[in-house]
């Protein structure tokens, strides 16, 4: 994020650091998952596979209820038109 305001200045990387949040959220259940797992006796490839399931699934899950219901980001965005003053940002 100290980058991206760095680089732009503009107030409106707003979109961006709320869509993390909601991204983040799903992969959260796994680092509970996979400690639960382990100390139950799964092994740890079984525990991992499990938990990247899990991810996929409420990764899947939040799409749906995203195109379902709409999401914050696409709230604020239709709320306050956004200029495309944004620099095209390259990592090569």
């Amino acid at each position: 994020m100290i980058w991206l305001w760095r680089d732009t200045g503009d107030p409106e990387v707003s979109p961006h650091i709320l869509a993390t949040f909601w991204y983040v959220l799903p992969s959260l259940p796994m680092f509970l998952l996979m400690p639960f797992l382990l100390r139950s006796g799964y092994g740890f490839w079984t525990t991992l596979a499990v938990s990247c399931a899990l991810t996929i699934v409420l990764y899947l899950l939040m799409v749906l209820a995203f195109s379902k219901f709409g999401s914050a980001c696409e709230a604020q965005q239709e709320s306050a038109p956004v200029q495309n003053s944004m620099p095209a940002l390259s990592l090569i």
